[in-house]
């Protein structure tokens, strides 16, 4: 409102086929039953697009030549991946402009303000200010707890000055009790916390960074060399 409706605008996200819903898209056109479905996917990994699940991967290469139907789809499935399936609206993104937007990129009516018909980058290569705001309920979380603290025990907290090397909460996260702690309360990261065993808080900072894709490949390194059981290599 402060600056008019014209001026801001939520920013849209292209979401992509990726190797495994490109087929099961494809293939049900073709009325592929689900259990064959299952079966296709389960063979590719991850980290391969469907050229080179075709090209390593004997198993799924021999189910795609087996009939005529399944070549045809897979054909198909070739051509769409990599391709935007659907949008969404950016999770926290917002584009702002001293000039209307209107005048500036393509736009669509959102809910609730306007929506960009440029993704992120597209935004900013043609010399958009993008934001990102994000809300934390967690650090409501932490003032509400401080506040208690206040009312019932007439302490006051300073978060600022917390400890972070407090021995008993090191314990707690290398015990993987951290449920409702922001990105430490899902199975993988609680799995990694038992592994890393963090000692200090600086292996906390580590253990959420590896809980990443690509990072996570290498979170077997890092708990064996933290822990003594492979050699460290340090560069020049």
């Amino acid at each position: 409102d402060r600056y008019g409706s014209t001026h801001a605008a939520q920013i849209v996200t292209y979401s992509t086929f990726g190797a495994k819903q490109a087929i099961r898209d494809v293939f049900k056109r073709f009325g592929t039953p689900e259990y064959e479905l299952s079966n296709i996917t389960k063979k590719i990994s991850f980290r391969d697009s469907l050229t080179s699940a075709y090209q390593r991967n004997a198993a799924f290469r021999q189910i795609i030549n087996s009939k005529i139907e399944y070549q045809k789809a897979f054909a198909i499935a070739q051509q769409i991946e990599g391709q935007p399936r659907q949008t969404s609206i950016h999770a926290a993104g917002i584009v702002m402009s001293d000039e209307e937007l209107t005048d500036t990129i393509p736009l669509k009516i959102g809910d609730d303000m306007l929506v960009t018909q440029y993704d992120a980058h597209a935004v900013e290569a043609n010399g958009l200010l993008k934001m990102d705001f994000l809300g934390l309920r967690n650090l409501t979380f932490v003032q509400k707890m401080a506040e208690g603290v206040r009312e019932r025990y007439q302490q006051e907290i300073d978060i600022a000055k917390i400890d972070l090397e407090d021995k008993k909460t090191l314990e707690l996260f290398a015990a993987g009790r951290t449920k409702g702690i922001f990105q430490f309360e899902q199975p993988g990261a609680i799995s990694l916390l038992r592994r890393v065993k963090p000692g200090r808080f600086e292996d906390i900072v580590a253990t959420t960074s590896l809980n990443r894709p690509g990072a996570s490949d290498y979170s077997d390194n890092f708990v064996k060399r933290k822990h003594g059981q492979e050699t460290v290599d340090l560069l020049d």
